[in-house]
This record gives structure tokens, sequence and C-alpha cells, in this order.
């Protein structure tokens, strides 16, 4: 196929600069998990086409900063879309955020467009909790054995427990290497633990966007590593996810690590090791 006539792949991304800095190009987030979901799109029939960086605030049309989008084209964002990330005020300067976990608005045309696609699936998404719409649970296939409410809303540990000044134990410091499920089901009426303090959950939409027309994939777990982690086992474990529109979650538990490996670094090859089971917990196809 002549490379004009294959699908472009535009990568979309955000900085990790802050409101305060001036924005960089060089300082994107998520590049490896994009490296991942992108070799796992068909060849030859996709070709990577450039970069969209989301910066902070930038609210300029489709006509002044963006790439003129066609049907064929496929817009690929592997990071958390920041759906209900607030920025809560210092309790020392309150005209600075309180927390670094936030990823800053770019309140411009195309997130708008893929933020309303999100919220077919996602009541709330931020970094410290997940919880589903109600057309997004009744996609959820699992065993009737299993609570089915404890995967609507999650929480998430946000923070690493110690920063390494104090002795941990073990299960404290494995939650530092990724985004660990805290509890289920939040509300004041039950309040369920995990299985495991070894589990996260990570899901994937595929979708057209109404407006600009063309596709978009929203690949992501709720940290760096577990989107990366998630990306690179949808290339090797489950590539058939990414070939038709729809809503995946699954549910992701990690190896327990010895102890003499908690603070050594962590390397895509290693990844598939450190996964020792994947449970598919929804795979449908899209909501109207």
């Amino acid at each position: 196929m002549p490379p004009a006539q294959r699908r472009r792949v535009y990568r979309l991304t955000y900085t990790t600069n802050t409101l305060y800095e001036d924005p960089k190009a060089a300082r994107d987030r998520d590049g490896m998990a994009f490296d991942e979901i992108n070799a796992a799109l068909p060849v030859p029939d996709f070709a990577y086409e450039t970069t969209i960086i989301l910066y902070p605030n930038d609210k300029r049309r489709l006509d002044e900063g963006y790439p003129k989008f066609v049907s064929s084209d496929a817009i690929v964002l592997t990071i958390r879309p920041p759906l209900d990330d607030e920025i809560r005020p210092s309790p020392n300067d309150e005209s600075k955020p309180g927390t670094r976990r936030f990823i800053p608005w770019n309140n411009g045309p195309l997130e708008k467009e893929i933020f309303d696609l999100c919220r077919k699936y996602f009541h709330h998404c931020d970094r410290r909790t997940v919880e589903l719409t109600d057309k997004a649970k009744a996609l959820l296939r699992i065993p009737e054995n299993v609570l089915r409410k404890a995967w609507w809303n999650l929480e998430f540990y946000e923070n690493a427990q110690s920063e390494g000044k104090t002795p941990v134990d073990r299960r404290t410091a494995e939650r530092r290497l990724f985004a660990a499920v805290k509890l289920h089901n939040l509300s004041r009426y039950i309040s369920e633990q995990p299985e495991t303090n070894r589990e996260t959950v990570a899901y994937l939409i595929r979708d057209q966007l109404p407006n600009i027309g063309c596709d978009v994939l929203v690949s992501f777990g709720m940290d760096g590593y577990c989107t990366l982690v998630w990306n690179h086992l949808v290339r090797r474990r489950y590539p058939d996810l990414i070939k038709k529109n729809g809503f995946v979650m699954a549910r992701l538990v990690f190896e327990e690590l010895p102890a003499t490996t908690l603070y050594t670094p962590i390397t895509i090859a290693s990844v598939d090791k450190s996964v020792s089971r994947v449970d598919i917990l929804a795979y449908a196809g899209p909501i109207a």
C-alpha cells in the first residue's frame, strides 16, 4: 500500500509542564506507552504522522493549531484522560496546586471532543478514584461469584507510603511501583478491600469522534507505569482488543516481588513476567 494511502496515526499527549512554566514540547508524557500501542496497529494500514501536545489552557480552534483531520485518521491517547482533575490549593500557598498528580486541562476543542466521548464510560475519573457510568457498569462481564458492584467505583493508592524515610513492610513498599487498588465500591454502605494489594485496572476505548469524524483510541492505566504495562500487554497478548470499536476494562495482578528487587529498575523486558494475571472484566461494543 503506498504511504499516501495509509491511515495517519496522531499521537495525542499532555506536557509535564506545570501551569507556571513555559510550554516545552520535549517534556511530554507516556511516550513509551504510545510506542507499544502504535506497534500493535496493523501494518502497513497505519502510519505514524506526528505528535499533538495538549498544552494547558491552549484554546486555539481546530483550524488554528491542529492538523486537518480526515475520516481515515486515528488519534491515540495513552494517558489517563484528566476528566476530573482539579487544582487543589496548597496548604502553604493557595496560588499553587496541592497535589502533583493532576494533569492541567487543555480547554481546547480536541480535548473537549475526547472528554465528551469518555464521559459515556466514566462518571468520574481522576488519579485517585474512578466511577463508571450506569451504561458502562452494564458492560461488565464478571463471574457470578464476584461482586459486580465492587468494580463500579474504585479508589487507588495515590502517593508513596514512606518515601524511604522509615522501614516499611514488603506489601507497603510494593505499592510504590504502581497504582494499586485501595478500595472497591466506594460508598457509605459498602467498602470492599481488594483481593490483593498488588492489583490494579486498565481501560481501553476505541470509537469515533462525532464532530471531527476520525477514530480515537484511548488506552491507559492509573499511572505512568501501569499505562506502560497495559499497552505492552495489549501489543503482546491482546492485539485483537484494538481491532474494533468498543470498551475494555481489565484487572491486572502483579507478581509478589522479592524484597531484594523492590528498588531495582524495572525494564520493559520484565513486564511480561511482572504481571501474573489479567482478567478482562469488560469487552463490549461502544456506548451510543
